[in-house]
């Protein structure tokens, strides 16, 4: 069976829409979708409820959490198979220890303890800079399926991890890849130059390296003609737009890298501000070498599940 795509769920308005998004694909990509809640405490008892009556009749409780969420996924995408899945801990330890064996885990852009605006939560920030895999943050209003997949590119190994994500999801889909290119000027006083010439301002060597990456990227893009792709060099700073161009996307694509061990995944600035600001699905991916490092280091950290996972058909 192929490995599951996770989604956390907390009963948010947005956590709803990571579900019902986290659903689609899994229905896509063929793949069972977990819907993981967690609560209480690792390695306590039914989470540090206890084994009373109340304790079991509050864990009852909590359980209707990722089961709801299970009915959510269930109607979203009929056909996939869906686990509601409750563990004991914290959810950023829970999520990013599930992201060890997932391909993706998918989150709200904030939970329960947020009533709205850009800024992600807590949970959202901990597994973006923990998780060993791909995260996908999905706002409240997700845009349409029928809009381009937009990836950031700046020539780099991440970026490049970025594009083959890109097309993965544009040809599921079936739409067109942007690939963007920003380039930001730095214009300078120009330097003398002898019979009266001036060298080429910083603005023009900035716009050529820019073009050099962008011609990278259309050499690799051209090793798969048959997907719609188009590669564009944009003025403007990376962060900014991409920001702009996801208010007309299905989903953006942007890479990060990480520096090493399980508390060194850290999220870029272009990354982080793409997804404290974008207007769709943000879909961070992960430089593979950081990936291996990352999964060494959580293979000592003990995973803590309660509970048999239910299987949830439609």
């Amino acid at each position: 069976m192929r490995s599951a795509i996770v989604v956390g769920y907390d009963g948010s308005p947005q956590a709803v829409a990571a579900v019902r998004w986290a659903a689609e694909r899994a229905r896509v990509q063929g793949r069972p979708l977990d819907v993981v809640h967690a609560w209480g405490l690792a390695g306590r008892p039914n989470g540090g409820a206890g084994e009373t009556w109340l304790g079991d009749t509050v864990l009852e409780q909590v359980r209707q959490v990722p089961a709801e969420g299970a009915r959510l996924a269930a109607e979203a995408a009929p056909g996939v198979e869906v686990r509601p899945v409750l563990e004991h801990g914290s959810p950023v330890a829970v999520l990013a220890a599930r992201g060890i064996h997932a391909p993706l885990v998918v989150l709200g852009r904030h939970g329960a303890g947020r009533s709205g605006g850009p800024l992600i939560g807590s949970v959202t920030s901990g597994v973006l800079q923990n998780a060993p895999t791909a995260v996908a943050v999905v706002p409240e209003t997700t845009g349409s399926t029928r809009a381009p997949v937009v990836v950031g590119f700046d020539g780099s190994p991440a970026s490049f991890v970025a594009v083959e994500e890109g097309r993965s999801a544009a040809e599921t889909l079936g739409v067109e890849l942007q690939v963007l290119v920003a380039w930001t000027p730095t214009v300078q006083a120009p330097t003398p130059r002898p019979h009266g010439l001036r060298a080429p301002s910083t603005a023009d060597g900035a716009r050529l390296a820019a073009a050099q990456v962008a011609d990278r990227a259309r050499r690799w893009c051209q090793t798969r003609p048959e997907l719609r792709t188009v590669v564009r060099l944009v003025e403007g700073r990376a962060k900014d737009v991409l920001v702009r161009r996801s208010a007309d996307a299905a989903l953006v694509v942007v890479g990060t890298r990480g520096r090493g061990g399980f508390v060194s995944l850290v999220l870029g600035s272009v990354s982080r501000a793409v997804v404290h600001r974008g207007h769709c699905p943000v879909l961070v991916t992960r430089d593979p070498e950081a990936v291996h490092r990352a999964v060494g280091a959580m293979a000592v950290v003990p995973s803590q599940r309660d509970g048999e996972r239910e299987s949830v058909r439609r």
